[in-house]
Protein backbone atom coordinates (compact mmCIF):
# COMPACT_ATOMS: atom_id res chain seq x y z
CA UNK A 1 0.00 0.00 0.00
CA UNK A 2 2.96 2.68 -0.55
CA UNK A 3 0.22 4.48 -3.11
CA UNK A 4 -1.38 5.08 0.63
CA UNK A 5 1.42 5.62 2.88
CA UNK A 6 3.67 7.61 1.01
CA UNK A 7 1.90 9.91 -0.59
CA UNK A 8 2.30 13.16 1.62
CA UNK A 9 5.30 15.52 0.77
CA UNK A 10 6.55 14.86 4.71
CA UNK A 11 8.04 11.64 6.32
CA UNK A 12 5.90 9.74 8.90
CA UNK A 13 6.95 11.24 12.85
CA UNK A 14 8.93 8.65 14.66
CA UNK A 15 7.23 6.14 16.67
CA UNK A 16 7.86 7.18 20.11
CA UNK A 17 10.32 6.19 22.03
CA UNK A 18 9.86 2.59 23.71
CA UNK A 19 12.60 3.19 26.52
CA UNK A 20 11.15 6.20 27.74
CA UNK A 21 7.40 5.13 27.23
CA UNK A 22 8.57 2.22 29.98
CA UNK A 23 9.89 5.11 32.21
CA UNK A 24 6.49 7.02 31.45
CA UNK A 25 4.34 4.45 32.27
CA UNK A 26 5.59 3.51 35.53
CA UNK A 27 5.78 7.46 36.96
CA UNK A 28 2.30 7.53 35.63
CA UNK A 29 0.95 4.58 37.69
CA UNK A 30 2.48 6.27 40.81
CA UNK A 31 1.11 9.81 40.14
CA UNK A 32 -2.58 7.84 39.47
CA UNK A 33 -2.16 6.61 42.61
CA UNK A 34 -1.37 10.04 44.47
CA UNK A 35 -4.12 12.19 42.67
CA UNK A 36 -6.32 9.44 42.86
CA UNK A 37 -5.59 9.70 47.05
CA UNK A 38 -5.39 13.54 47.29
CA UNK A 39 -9.08 13.34 45.33
CA UNK A 40 -10.97 11.28 47.40
CA UNK A 41 -10.31 13.66 49.92
CA UNK A 42 -11.40 16.63 48.18
CA UNK A 43 -14.52 14.90 46.72
CA UNK A 44 -15.70 14.04 50.53
CA UNK A 45 -15.10 17.68 51.63
CA UNK A 46 -16.88 18.59 48.32
CA UNK A 47 -19.78 17.01 48.96
CA UNK A 48 -20.05 17.85 52.36
CA UNK A 49 -20.04 21.30 51.49
CA UNK A 50 -22.55 20.60 48.81
CA UNK A 51 -20.33 21.63 45.71
CA UNK A 52 -17.48 20.29 44.09
CA UNK A 53 -13.96 21.08 45.51
CA UNK A 54 -11.28 23.12 42.40
CA UNK A 55 -8.18 22.56 42.32
CA UNK A 56 -7.12 25.40 39.48
CA UNK A 57 -8.83 24.51 36.31
CA UNK A 58 -9.50 20.62 37.06
CA UNK A 59 -11.12 19.20 39.53
CA UNK A 60 -10.07 15.21 40.52
CA UNK A 61 -12.14 12.67 42.23
CA UNK A 62 -11.49 9.56 42.72
CA UNK A 63 -13.43 6.19 44.15
CA UNK A 64 -14.88 5.61 47.56
CA UNK A 65 -15.84 2.18 47.42
CA UNK A 66 -13.62 0.21 49.02
CA UNK A 67 -11.02 -2.14 48.19
CA UNK A 68 -13.44 -4.64 46.48
CA UNK A 69 -14.81 -2.05 43.94
CA UNK A 70 -11.42 -1.16 43.27
CA UNK A 71 -11.02 -4.19 41.57
CA UNK A 72 -11.20 -4.26 37.97
CA UNK A 73 -11.57 -0.49 38.53
CA UNK A 74 -11.45 1.69 35.55
CA UNK A 75 -8.51 3.88 35.10
CA UNK A 76 -10.48 6.76 33.59
CA UNK A 77 -12.34 6.35 37.64
CA UNK A 78 -8.85 6.61 38.91
CA UNK A 79 -7.95 9.75 38.82
CA UNK A 80 -10.73 12.13 36.96
CA UNK A 81 -10.54 15.94 35.53
CA UNK A 82 -13.37 17.76 36.00
CA UNK A 83 -13.47 20.61 33.92
CA UNK A 84 -13.71 24.27 35.24
CA UNK A 85 -16.90 25.18 32.83
CA UNK A 86 -18.85 22.51 34.79
CA UNK A 87 -19.21 24.52 38.00
CA UNK A 88 -22.22 26.16 37.40
CA UNK A 89 -24.21 22.56 36.69
CA UNK A 90 -22.23 20.55 39.21
CA UNK A 91 -24.61 18.65 41.24
CA UNK A 92 -25.87 17.14 37.77
CA UNK A 93 -23.14 16.39 36.36
CA UNK A 94 -21.36 14.94 39.33
CA UNK A 95 -24.48 12.37 39.40
CA UNK A 96 -24.33 11.66 36.01
CA UNK A 97 -20.70 11.21 35.55
CA UNK A 98 -20.65 9.28 39.19
CA UNK A 99 -23.45 6.91 38.16
CA UNK A 100 -21.43 5.96 35.38
CA UNK A 101 -17.55 5.86 36.36
CA UNK A 102 -17.42 5.74 40.10
CA UNK A 103 -20.18 2.88 40.12
CA UNK A 104 -21.85 3.66 43.20
CA UNK A 105 -24.00 1.33 43.15
CA UNK A 106 -22.05 -1.68 42.89
CA UNK A 107 -21.69 -1.99 46.72
CA UNK A 108 -25.04 -2.26 47.57
CA UNK A 109 -27.53 -5.12 47.01
CA UNK A 110 -28.78 -6.44 44.05
CA UNK A 111 -32.38 -4.15 43.35
CA UNK A 112 -34.85 -3.62 40.76
CA UNK A 113 -37.09 -1.32 40.59
CA UNK A 114 -39.92 -1.13 37.42
CA UNK A 115 -42.19 2.08 37.32
CA UNK A 116 -45.17 2.71 35.30
CA UNK A 117 -44.08 6.05 34.60
CA UNK A 118 -40.90 5.58 31.82
CA UNK A 119 -38.57 8.21 33.82
CA UNK A 120 -38.75 6.38 37.14
CA UNK A 121 -40.14 9.44 38.92
CA UNK A 122 -43.75 9.24 39.73
CA UNK A 123 -46.69 6.68 39.57
CA UNK A 124 -47.00 2.81 40.89
CA UNK A 125 -43.43 0.65 40.86
CA UNK A 126 -42.35 -2.36 42.12
CA UNK A 127 -39.02 -3.85 43.70
CA UNK A 128 -37.47 -7.28 43.56
CA UNK A 129 -34.05 -8.68 44.99
CA UNK A 130 -31.89 -11.21 44.00
CA UNK A 131 -33.94 -13.95 45.89
CA UNK A 132 -37.11 -13.17 44.08
CA UNK A 133 -35.54 -12.90 40.58
CA UNK A 134 -33.34 -16.20 41.15
CA UNK A 135 -32.50 -17.98 37.72
CA UNK A 136 -34.87 -15.71 36.44
CA UNK A 137 -38.16 -13.80 36.19
CA UNK A 138 -41.20 -14.50 34.03
CA UNK A 139 -42.77 -11.24 33.63
CA UNK A 140 -45.91 -12.90 31.55
CA UNK A 141 -47.28 -14.48 34.85
CA UNK A 142 -46.14 -11.89 37.32
CA UNK A 143 -48.63 -9.49 39.22
CA UNK A 144 -48.02 -7.07 41.65
CA UNK A 145 -49.94 -4.53 44.17
CA UNK A 146 -47.68 -1.34 43.40
CA UNK A 147 -46.33 0.52 46.54
CA UNK A 148 -45.41 3.85 44.90
CA UNK A 149 -48.85 5.04 44.75
CA UNK A 150 -52.15 4.55 43.30
CA UNK A 151 -54.90 2.31 44.61
CA UNK A 152 -53.46 -0.36 47.13
CA UNK A 153 -55.85 -2.87 45.80
CA UNK A 154 -54.64 -2.73 42.24
CA UNK A 155 -52.59 -5.52 40.61
CA UNK A 156 -50.52 -5.00 37.43
CA UNK A 157 -49.45 -7.32 35.09
CA UNK A 158 -45.37 -6.62 34.96
CA UNK A 159 -45.21 -7.56 31.22
CA UNK A 160 -47.72 -5.01 30.59
CA UNK A 161 -45.88 -2.65 32.93
CA UNK A 162 -42.67 -2.84 31.30
CA UNK A 163 -44.18 -1.60 27.21
CA UNK A 164 -43.59 1.82 28.29
CA UNK A 165 -42.50 1.93 31.71
CA UNK A 166 -39.24 2.66 33.04
CA UNK A 167 -36.67 0.36 35.12
CA UNK A 168 -33.53 0.91 36.97
CA UNK A 169 -30.63 -1.83 38.60
CA UNK A 170 -28.51 -1.28 41.21
CA UNK A 171 -25.75 -3.40 42.84
CA UNK A 172 -23.05 -5.36 41.06
CA UNK A 173 -24.83 -7.14 38.97
CA UNK A 174 -26.87 -6.36 35.19
CA UNK A 175 -30.45 -7.28 34.42
CA UNK A 176 -30.92 -9.57 30.70
CA UNK A 177 -33.98 -9.25 29.39
CA UNK A 178 -35.55 -11.51 26.88
CA UNK A 179 -38.47 -11.14 24.66
CA UNK A 180 -40.29 -14.62 25.34
CA UNK A 181 -41.91 -15.42 28.45
CA UNK A 182 -39.58 -18.62 28.78
CA UNK A 183 -35.79 -16.94 28.42
CA UNK A 184 -34.28 -20.32 28.53
CA UNK A 185 -31.44 -21.33 25.86
CA UNK A 186 -28.85 -19.89 24.72
CA UNK A 187 -28.83 -16.69 22.40
CA UNK A 188 -29.73 -17.09 19.09
CA UNK A 189 -28.76 -14.54 15.81
CA UNK A 190 -32.39 -15.36 14.39
CA UNK A 191 -34.46 -14.26 17.50
CA UNK A 192 -35.17 -17.76 18.36
CA UNK A 193 -34.64 -19.64 21.55
CA UNK A 194 -34.69 -17.35 24.45
CA UNK A 195 -34.86 -13.95 22.40
CA UNK A 196 -32.16 -11.97 24.50
CA UNK A 197 -32.79 -8.62 23.02
CA UNK A 198 -30.75 -6.05 25.69
CA UNK A 199 -29.06 -5.40 28.69
CA UNK A 200 -29.60 -3.27 31.62
CA UNK A 201 -26.88 -1.86 33.58
CA UNK A 202 -26.48 0.48 36.80
CA UNK A 203 -24.75 3.00 34.87
CA UNK A 204 -27.59 3.24 32.86
CA UNK A 205 -29.52 4.93 35.53
CA UNK A 206 -33.44 5.06 34.40
CA UNK A 207 -34.30 2.60 31.41
CA UNK A 208 -37.42 3.15 29.52
CA UNK A 209 -38.59 0.04 28.06
CA UNK A 210 -40.79 -0.24 24.69
CA UNK A 211 -43.41 -2.63 23.14
CA UNK A 212 -40.66 -3.47 20.39
CA UNK A 213 -38.39 -5.81 21.67
CA UNK A 214 -41.32 -6.86 24.16
CA UNK A 215 -39.77 -7.96 27.46
CA UNK A 216 -41.41 -10.44 29.12
CA UNK A 217 -38.28 -12.25 31.21
CA UNK A 218 -35.30 -10.71 32.64
CA UNK A 219 -32.34 -12.68 34.54
CA UNK A 220 -29.57 -11.35 36.32
CA UNK A 221 -25.78 -11.66 35.29
CA UNK A 222 -22.25 -10.67 36.59
CA UNK A 223 -20.97 -7.69 35.48
CA UNK A 224 -20.04 -7.70 31.81
CA UNK A 225 -18.29 -4.40 32.02
CA UNK A 226 -15.45 -5.81 34.60
CA UNK A 227 -15.40 -9.16 32.96
CA UNK A 228 -11.71 -9.43 31.51
CA UNK A 229 -13.17 -11.81 28.66
CA UNK A 230 -14.90 -9.29 26.84
CA UNK A 231 -11.81 -7.19 26.10
CA UNK A 232 -9.09 -8.30 23.72
CA UNK A 233 -7.43 -5.25 24.18
CA UNK A 234 -3.67 -5.58 25.03
CA UNK A 235 -2.75 -4.51 28.43
CA UNK A 236 1.06 -4.26 27.74
CA UNK A 237 3.22 -2.72 25.46
CA UNK A 238 4.75 0.44 24.50
CA UNK A 239 3.27 3.80 25.50
CA UNK A 240 1.07 5.16 22.43
CA UNK A 241 -0.17 8.64 21.85
CA UNK A 242 -3.57 8.00 20.29
CA UNK A 243 -6.24 5.08 20.26
CA UNK A 244 -8.49 5.03 16.95
CA UNK A 245 -11.85 3.28 17.83
CA UNK A 246 -14.88 2.74 15.66
CA UNK A 247 -18.48 0.73 17.28
CA UNK A 248 -19.63 -2.22 15.45
CA UNK A 249 -21.67 -5.32 15.46
CA UNK A 250 -20.96 -8.83 14.47
CA UNK A 251 -22.71 -8.99 11.11
CA UNK A 252 -21.54 -9.71 8.10
CA UNK A 253 -21.36 -5.97 6.87
CA UNK A 254 -19.21 -4.84 10.07
CA UNK A 255 -16.78 -7.76 9.75
CA UNK A 256 -15.62 -7.06 6.43
CA UNK A 257 -15.38 -3.37 6.76
CA UNK A 258 -13.12 -3.81 10.28
CA UNK A 259 -10.72 -6.20 8.00
CA UNK A 260 -10.11 -3.47 5.49
CA UNK A 261 -10.32 -0.60 8.31
CA UNK A 262 -7.39 -2.58 10.81
CA UNK A 263 -5.42 -3.06 7.56
CA UNK A 264 -5.51 0.63 5.98
CA UNK A 265 -4.63 1.29 10.19
CA UNK A 266 -1.55 -0.82 9.80
CA UNK A 267 -0.46 -0.20 5.71
CA UNK A 268 -0.60 3.77 6.96
CA UNK A 269 2.10 3.25 9.71
CA UNK A 270 -0.58 4.29 12.12
CA UNK A 271 0.84 1.21 14.72
CA UNK A 272 3.77 3.03 15.44
CA UNK A 273 2.10 5.95 17.51
CA UNK A 274 -1.39 4.80 17.95
CA UNK A 275 -3.80 1.88 18.72
CA UNK A 276 -6.69 0.18 17.23
CA UNK A 277 -9.95 -1.00 18.91
CA UNK A 278 -13.09 -2.70 17.48
CA UNK A 279 -15.96 -1.49 20.25
CA UNK A 280 -18.23 -4.56 19.77
CA UNK A 281 -21.98 -4.50 20.67
CA UNK A 282 -22.78 -7.71 21.15
CA UNK A 283 -24.09 -10.25 23.58
CA UNK A 284 -21.12 -12.45 24.44
CA UNK A 285 -17.43 -11.66 22.84
CA UNK A 286 -17.93 -13.23 19.15
CA UNK A 287 -15.49 -15.23 17.10
CA UNK A 288 -13.31 -12.41 15.39
CA UNK A 289 -11.60 -11.57 19.25
CA UNK A 290 -8.38 -12.77 18.39
CA UNK A 291 -8.51 -11.55 15.26
CA UNK A 292 -9.35 -7.66 15.74
CA UNK A 293 -8.39 -5.81 19.43
CA UNK A 294 -11.67 -5.57 20.83
CA UNK A 295 -13.87 -4.52 23.50
CA UNK A 296 -17.19 -6.35 24.16
CA UNK A 297 -20.70 -4.39 25.09
CA UNK A 298 -23.88 -5.54 25.80
CA UNK A 299 -26.39 -4.07 24.01
CA UNK A 300 -28.46 -1.47 25.65
CA UNK A 301 -32.59 -1.53 25.52
CA UNK A 302 -32.89 1.64 22.68
CA UNK A 303 -30.78 0.16 20.66
CA UNK A 304 -32.59 -2.27 18.65
CA UNK A 305 -34.34 0.64 17.74
CA UNK A 306 -31.93 2.96 16.73
CA UNK A 307 -28.30 1.07 16.70
CA UNK A 308 -25.95 4.11 16.21
CA UNK A 309 -26.57 4.49 19.87
CA UNK A 310 -24.16 1.63 20.21
CA UNK A 311 -21.61 4.27 19.30
CA UNK A 312 -21.64 6.57 22.49
CA UNK A 313 -22.80 3.34 24.66
CA UNK A 314 -19.94 0.88 23.82
CA UNK A 315 -17.32 3.60 24.48
CA UNK A 316 -18.84 4.47 27.42
CA UNK A 317 -18.79 1.26 28.96
CA UNK A 318 -15.03 0.63 27.57
CA UNK A 319 -14.31 4.07 29.29
CA UNK A 320 -16.05 2.33 32.58
CA UNK A 321 -14.03 -1.42 32.66
CA UNK A 322 -10.74 -1.92 33.83
CA UNK A 323 -9.59 -2.18 30.15
CA UNK A 324 -10.64 1.94 29.45
CA UNK A 325 -7.92 3.47 27.79
CA UNK A 326 -4.86 4.66 28.52
CA UNK A 327 -4.20 6.80 25.31
CA UNK A 328 -4.24 10.55 25.65
CA UNK A 329 -6.09 11.13 22.73
CA UNK A 330 -8.87 8.83 21.28
CA UNK A 331 -9.80 9.38 17.83
CA UNK A 332 -13.39 8.31 16.79
CA UNK A 333 -14.38 6.97 13.39
CA UNK A 334 -16.98 5.20 11.65
CA UNK A 335 -16.10 1.68 10.28
CA UNK A 336 -16.36 2.82 6.97
CA UNK A 337 -13.55 5.64 7.70
CA UNK A 338 -10.37 3.92 6.11
CA UNK A 339 -7.42 5.69 7.27
CA UNK A 340 -4.77 6.97 3.67
CA UNK A 341 -2.20 8.51 5.90
CA UNK A 342 -0.43 8.69 9.76
CA UNK A 343 -2.58 10.56 11.89
CA UNK A 344 0.00 11.48 14.66
CA UNK A 345 0.54 14.87 13.50
CA UNK A 346 -3.20 15.84 14.10
CA UNK A 347 -3.28 13.78 17.24
CA UNK A 348 0.00 16.00 18.37
CA UNK A 349 -2.29 19.00 17.93
CA UNK A 350 -4.77 17.66 20.45
CA UNK A 351 -5.09 19.68 23.82
CA UNK A 352 -7.59 19.54 26.65
CA UNK A 353 -10.68 21.17 25.89
CA UNK A 354 -9.67 21.45 22.77
CA UNK A 355 -10.37 19.00 19.92
CA UNK A 356 -10.22 18.31 15.91
CA UNK A 357 -13.12 17.15 13.86
CA UNK A 358 -14.09 16.93 9.98
CA UNK A 359 -17.08 19.48 9.60
CA UNK A 360 -20.17 17.78 9.43
CA UNK A 361 -22.13 18.03 6.18
CA UNK A 362 -25.08 20.20 7.36
CA UNK A 363 -22.48 22.97 8.82
CA UNK A 364 -23.90 26.38 7.18
CA UNK A 365 -25.84 28.97 8.39
CA UNK A 366 -29.09 27.03 7.73
CA UNK A 367 -28.05 23.65 9.97
CA UNK A 368 -26.80 26.06 12.73
CA UNK A 369 -30.38 27.79 12.94
CA UNK A 370 -32.10 24.56 13.22
CA UNK A 371 -29.62 22.93 16.01
CA UNK A 372 -30.34 25.98 17.46
CA UNK A 373 -33.98 25.57 17.54
CA UNK A 374 -33.21 21.07 18.03
CA UNK A 375 -31.48 22.84 21.35
CA UNK A 376 -34.56 24.49 22.87
CA UNK A 377 -36.83 20.42 22.85
CA UNK A 378 -33.59 18.92 24.17
CA UNK A 379 -32.12 21.89 27.15
CA UNK A 380 -33.37 20.89 31.07
CA UNK A 381 -35.48 24.49 30.80
CA UNK A 382 -36.99 25.24 27.57
CA UNK A 383 -38.92 27.69 29.41
CA UNK A 384 -36.15 30.01 30.32
CA UNK A 385 -34.35 30.66 27.19
CA UNK A 386 -30.78 32.58 28.76
CA UNK A 387 -30.54 29.18 30.92
CA UNK A 388 -31.49 26.90 27.62
CA UNK A 389 -28.81 28.21 25.70
CA UNK A 390 -26.52 28.79 29.23
CA UNK A 391 -26.35 25.11 29.39
CA UNK A 392 -24.23 25.03 26.05
CA UNK A 393 -20.68 26.64 27.69
CA UNK A 394 -19.48 27.02 24.50
CA UNK A 395 -20.34 27.40 20.72
CA UNK A 396 -21.53 24.92 19.04
CA UNK A 397 -19.19 23.16 16.84
CA UNK A 398 -21.07 21.31 13.94
CA UNK A 399 -18.62 18.63 13.79
CA UNK A 400 -18.64 15.01 12.05
CA UNK A 401 -16.19 12.38 11.89
CA UNK A 402 -12.97 11.61 12.71
CA UNK A 403 -13.59 12.97 16.20
CA UNK A 404 -9.70 13.69 17.47
CA UNK A 405 -10.67 14.17 21.35
CA UNK A 406 -8.39 14.25 24.47
CA UNK A 407 -8.79 11.28 26.64
CA UNK A 408 -10.66 12.79 29.61
CA UNK A 409 -12.94 15.23 27.44
CA UNK A 410 -14.34 12.26 25.82
CA UNK A 411 -14.83 10.80 29.21
CA UNK A 412 -17.21 13.47 29.86
CA UNK A 413 -18.95 13.45 26.58
CA UNK A 414 -19.67 10.40 26.66
CA UNK A 415 -22.65 10.01 29.13
CA UNK A 416 -24.65 13.06 28.16
CA UNK A 417 -23.92 11.97 24.16
CA UNK A 418 -25.95 8.95 24.74
CA UNK A 419 -28.31 10.02 26.81
CA UNK A 420 -28.96 13.20 24.28
CA UNK A 421 -29.30 10.55 21.25
CA UNK A 422 -31.79 8.89 22.91
CA UNK A 423 -33.88 11.82 23.98
CA UNK A 424 -33.51 13.05 20.47
CA UNK A 425 -34.82 9.87 19.11
CA UNK A 426 -37.37 9.62 21.97
CA UNK A 427 -38.74 12.80 20.21
CA UNK A 428 -39.00 11.18 16.80
CA UNK A 429 -41.17 8.69 18.47
CA UNK A 430 -44.70 8.61 16.69
CA UNK A 431 -43.82 12.33 16.20
CA UNK A 432 -44.15 13.50 12.34
CA UNK A 433 -43.96 17.48 13.24
CA UNK A 434 -41.08 17.06 15.24
CA UNK A 435 -39.35 14.80 12.64
CA UNK A 436 -40.65 17.33 9.92
CA UNK A 437 -39.33 20.30 11.18
CA UNK A 438 -35.32 18.73 11.27
CA UNK A 439 -36.07 16.87 8.22
CA UNK A 440 -33.08 19.11 7.22
CA UNK A 441 -30.53 17.44 9.42
CA UNK A 442 -31.49 14.01 8.56
CA UNK A 443 -32.63 13.48 12.45
CA UNK A 444 -34.06 9.83 12.15
CA UNK A 445 -30.70 8.53 10.76
CA UNK A 446 -28.27 11.22 12.23
CA UNK A 447 -29.70 11.69 15.53
CA UNK A 448 -25.88 10.44 16.60
CA UNK A 449 -24.02 12.98 15.15
CA UNK A 450 -26.73 15.92 16.47
CA UNK A 451 -26.46 14.55 19.81
CA UNK A 452 -22.41 14.63 20.06
CA UNK A 453 -22.49 18.00 19.25
CA UNK A 454 -25.00 19.39 21.81
CA UNK A 455 -22.76 16.85 24.34
CA UNK A 456 -19.15 18.63 23.44
CA UNK A 457 -20.87 22.08 23.96
CA UNK A 458 -22.55 21.29 27.18
CA UNK A 459 -19.36 19.62 27.88
CA UNK A 460 -17.32 22.99 27.26
CA UNK A 461 -15.00 21.29 24.58
CA UNK A 462 -14.58 22.96 21.28
CA UNK A 463 -13.52 21.03 17.98
CA UNK A 464 -11.66 22.91 15.45
CA UNK A 465 -13.33 21.91 12.57
CA UNK A 466 -11.13 20.64 9.05
CA UNK A 467 -11.72 18.60 6.10
CA UNK A 468 -9.93 15.69 6.80
CA UNK A 469 -11.70 12.80 4.96
CA UNK A 470 -12.79 12.73 1.03
CA UNK A 471 -15.91 10.91 0.84
CA UNK A 472 -16.82 8.84 -2.30
CA UNK A 473 -19.51 10.85 -3.27
CA UNK A 474 -17.29 14.20 -3.31
CA UNK A 475 -15.57 15.40 -6.46
CA UNK A 476 -12.20 13.65 -6.77
CA UNK A 477 -9.43 15.46 -4.85
CA UNK A 478 -6.83 17.43 -6.64
CA UNK A 479 -2.90 17.45 -6.24
CA UNK A 480 -2.99 20.23 -3.48
CA UNK A 481 -5.75 18.79 -1.27
CA UNK A 482 -4.23 14.98 -1.51
CA UNK A 483 -1.77 16.27 1.58
CA UNK A 484 -4.68 17.02 3.73
CA UNK A 485 -6.46 13.56 3.14
CA UNK A 486 -6.32 11.91 6.53
CA UNK A 487 -8.69 9.46 5.56
CA UNK A 488 -12.03 8.31 3.34
CA UNK A 489 -15.68 7.46 4.12
CA UNK A 490 -16.24 4.76 1.63
CA UNK A 491 -19.38 3.55 0.38
CA UNK A 492 -19.53 3.17 -3.44
CA UNK A 493 -16.99 2.38 -6.00
CA UNK A 494 -16.78 3.14 -10.29
CA UNK A 495 -14.66 2.15 -13.17
CA UNK A 496 -14.69 4.89 -16.02
CA UNK A 497 -17.21 4.39 -18.99
CA UNK A 498 -14.65 3.69 -21.31
CA UNK A 499 -13.84 1.48 -19.18
CA UNK A 500 -15.24 -1.72 -20.80
CA UNK A 501 -14.04 -4.91 -19.01
CA UNK A 502 -15.64 -3.13 -15.89
CA UNK A 503 -19.03 -3.93 -17.59
CA UNK A 504 -18.98 -7.26 -15.98
CA UNK A 505 -19.35 -6.18 -12.31
CA UNK A 506 -21.83 -2.59 -13.42
CA UNK A 507 -24.65 -2.15 -10.44
CA UNK A 508 -27.83 -1.15 -11.91
CA UNK A 509 -28.66 0.36 -8.39
CA UNK A 510 -26.42 3.63 -8.30
CA UNK A 511 -27.77 5.38 -11.18
CA UNK A 512 -28.37 8.62 -9.64
CA UNK A 513 -23.98 8.58 -9.40
CA UNK A 514 -23.60 7.85 -13.07
CA UNK A 515 -21.21 11.05 -13.60
CA UNK A 516 -18.79 9.53 -11.01
CA UNK A 517 -18.55 6.19 -14.03
CA UNK A 518 -20.10 3.02 -13.70
CA UNK A 519 -20.76 2.04 -10.39
CA UNK A 520 -19.02 -1.82 -10.04
CA UNK A 521 -19.48 -1.76 -5.99
CA UNK A 522 -21.44 -0.89 -2.78
CA UNK A 523 -21.52 -1.20 0.69
CA UNK A 524 -25.44 -1.27 -0.01
CA UNK A 525 -25.27 -4.29 -1.58
CA UNK A 526 -25.11 -7.48 0.21
CA UNK A 527 -22.63 -8.67 -1.70
CA UNK A 528 -20.20 -6.50 -0.74
CA UNK A 529 -18.22 -9.06 0.88
CA UNK A 530 -18.10 -11.41 -2.15
CA UNK A 531 -18.10 -9.66 -5.19
CA UNK A 532 -15.30 -7.77 -5.22
CA UNK A 533 -14.20 -5.78 -8.15
CA UNK A 534 -10.66 -6.61 -9.30
CA UNK A 535 -7.93 -5.94 -10.86
CA UNK A 536 -8.11 -2.22 -10.81
CA UNK A 537 -7.15 -0.96 -14.15
CA UNK A 538 -3.55 0.29 -14.15
CA UNK A 539 -3.56 4.08 -14.65
CA UNK A 540 -2.48 4.09 -18.59
CA UNK A 541 -5.23 2.05 -19.46
CA UNK A 542 -8.35 4.22 -17.74
CA UNK A 543 -8.07 6.56 -14.29
CA UNK A 544 -10.06 5.56 -11.55
CA UNK A 545 -11.02 8.04 -9.26
CA UNK A 546 -8.74 8.53 -5.60
CA UNK A 547 -11.46 7.09 -3.66
CA UNK A 548 -12.51 3.57 -5.79
CA UNK A 549 -8.94 3.41 -6.19
CA UNK A 550 -8.53 3.14 -2.16
CA UNK A 551 -11.23 1.31 -1.42
CA UNK A 552 -11.41 -1.43 -4.12
CA UNK A 553 -7.52 -1.87 -3.10
CA UNK A 554 -8.31 -1.94 0.62
CA UNK A 555 -11.01 -4.38 -0.09
CA UNK A 556 -8.92 -7.11 -2.39
CA UNK A 557 -5.48 -6.74 0.21
CA UNK A 558 -7.31 -6.77 3.58
CA UNK A 559 -9.36 -10.18 1.95
CA UNK A 560 -5.75 -11.44 1.15
CA UNK A 561 -4.74 -11.01 4.81
CA UNK A 562 -7.66 -12.40 6.86
CA UNK A 563 -9.35 -14.46 4.52
CA UNK A 564 -13.38 -14.64 3.83
CA UNK A 565 -15.91 -13.72 6.13
CA UNK A 566 -16.69 -16.61 8.23
CA UNK A 567 -20.35 -18.18 8.82
CA UNK A 568 -21.21 -18.55 12.22
CA UNK A 569 -23.39 -17.85 15.00
CA UNK A 570 -22.32 -14.38 14.76
CA UNK A 571 -23.55 -13.39 11.20
CA UNK A 572 -26.50 -15.03 9.32
CA UNK A 573 -24.79 -16.67 5.68
CA UNK A 574 -26.27 -18.31 2.83
CA UNK A 575 -25.77 -22.01 2.63
CA UNK A 576 -23.53 -21.85 -0.31
CA UNK A 577 -19.80 -19.64 1.34
CA UNK A 578 -20.24 -17.70 -2.39
CA UNK A 579 -23.47 -16.18 -1.81
CA UNK A 580 -24.80 -13.56 0.33
CA UNK A 581 -26.53 -14.79 3.81
CA UNK A 582 -28.09 -12.15 5.84
CA UNK A 583 -26.32 -8.79 5.00
CA UNK A 584 -27.17 -7.06 8.33
CA UNK A 585 -27.73 -9.68 10.88
CA UNK A 586 -26.14 -9.86 14.18
CA UNK A 587 -26.20 -11.73 17.26
CA UNK A 588 -27.92 -9.34 19.63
Amino acid sequence: MQHARNRRQHEAPPALDESQAVEDNSKNRKSIVGVAEIALVLLLLGLLAGVMIRDGATNNFARDEGADAKENASPISAAFQWPESMKHEAPRVQEELELVYLSKSSQRPVKVTFYQDPHCRDGPYMEVDESDIGDGMNLCSTEFTPSGGGPAATRLKLDAVMRGGGIRVEGPKELDLYSRCDGSGEVDVLGGKGSYHATVMPMDGCTKLWDWPATKFIKLRDSSVKDPSYSSLPNVGAKKLYNVVFSAESSEYFYYQAMANLHAFTATGNDRNGRWTRALTCAEPDDAMHMFPTIVSKRHAYSRRYSPLNKADALMKWFAGPSAPTEEVIIVIDPDNWLTADLTPIAQEVKKGAAIANGAWYNGAHGRRKMHDLWTHLCDRPEDPEKCMGQLLVPLDLAAVPYFVQREDLAVILPRWKRLIIKIKELCEGNEPFKNEFKGLQITWGAEMLAYNFAAAEAGIRHDLRALQVRDVDPEPGPMRLPMIYMIHMGRAWFPWNYEPGKVWEHTEGRDFKRHGRQVWCKCNKTAAIVRPWPIPDESVAHVDYVSRITLTYLHDSFEEFGAVPRSKYRKGGKDPNQPGDYHLALP
